[in-house]
């Protein structure tokens, strides 16, 4: 019920869900049944965002694709429970970026969105970073080196930027690791705002 209420309060904006699905091959009916649900309540999200689709590279993804949405894939690349997918509703166009290095401590994919009322240009990321070895720095080192010239490049560009996602990364101690607070400074140090101010995830 609070998620019909915030995204039918937000119908005039760019709304996008975003979610750790955690095999999508187990959740696609409870997915779909969800946005249809939310399209019987004249709630429709622009994009949908997933993450952990554990979807092979050579998949074949129709099997996956919802209605009125496109759907972009990307098999997993960093271990066999990565995988993204973005569904973006098709009152958009895109055009799939090429800003990501295959890479064995994160996953992304980027498009380009016009159209659909935006008054610019829209890119929109999904990235995936595995929980292994979050407590070893160098992991979230060999993370942020590559992924920092990414955020530069876009932080310039003449449109406007969204990366969703699951780092894996708990800002709520910042102040105890050094590089989870590099994590949000990179962000914040180029215009990136976090639309997320409360924990996600409780254990």
């Amino acid at each position: 019920d609070s998620l019909k209420q915030n995204l039918g309060n937000n119908n005039d904006q760019f709304t996008i869900l975003n979610l750790n699905i955690q095999c999508d091959r187990s959740k696609f009916n409870q997915l779909a049944s969800m946005i249809q649900h939310l399209e019987e309540n004249n709630i429709e999200p622009c994009a949908i965002t997933l993450q952990e689709t554990w979807i092979n590279p050579c998949e074949d993804v129709a099997p996956y694709e919802l209605l009125n949405f496109n759907l972009i894939s990307q098999g997993f690349i960093c271990g066999s429970k990565g995988g993204l997918f973005i569904y973006l509703n098709k009152k958009f166009n895109f055009i799939r970026r090429d800003l990501y290095t295959p890479s064995n401590c994160y996953e992304a994919l980027y498009i380009d969105v016009k159209g659909g009322g935006l008054k610019r240009m829209l890119t929109l990321g999904n990235v995936y970073r595995p929980p292994r070895d979050n407590n070893n720095n160098n992991s979230i080192r060999n993370f942020l080196t590559p992924f920092a010239p990414t955020i530069y490049k876009l932080s310039r560009e003449k449109s406007d930027t969204i990366i969703c996602g699951d780092f894996n990364i708990d800002l709520i101690k910042i102040h105890e690791r050094e590089l989870y607070s590099e994590f949000l400074d990179l962000f914040l140090s180029n215009s990136f705002l976090p639309k997320i101010t409360l924990p996600t995830r409780f254990s």
